[in-house]
């Protein structure tokens, strides 16, 4: 999918925060309805990729949570990479991406825990 380069990078003004220390914080109450859908099209693309190679999904909470800390950690990861070892900075937006699409996952699949756990189940609030 090729999509144009957003027009709100920082350029030089960023390269010269980044080298002396200085941290840029973005006022995101004002951020533009484009960029989140152009954010949920690219997360429901990861999620179908990820469905589609990995079939099931566990509805437990401690190893579908694993799954998406596994995802935050490799976020974590590539911006660290980005930021002090002069790796690739679109590997953050990449790893974000494939977070929220497991964010979107593991919830979906809490849910659907609830959903169809029998009476007496764990998940399930209804009484024996």
């Amino acid at each position: 999918m090729s999509r144009a380069q957003p027009r709100w990078k920082l350029g030089a003004m960023r390269a010269t925060l980044d080298a002396a220390g200085i941290a840029l914080q973005i006022d995101d109450s004002q951020l533009a309805p484009a960029l989140v859908d152009w954010a949920e099209v690219d997360v429901r693309a990861e999620l179908d990729r990820a469905k589609e190679k990995h079939r099931g999904f566990p509805s437990d909470p401690i190893h579908g949570v694993a799954i998406v800390q596994e995802e935050s950690g490799e976020a974590m990861r590539a911006a660290i990479q980005a930021m002090y070892e002069g790796g690739d900075p679109a590997a953050i937006e990449k790893e974000l991406i494939q977070t929220a699409a497991m964010c979107l996952r593991m919830l979906a699949a809490y849910r659907a825990r609830d959903l169809f756990a029998s009476p007496g189940e764990e998940g399930s609030d209804a009484e024996a």
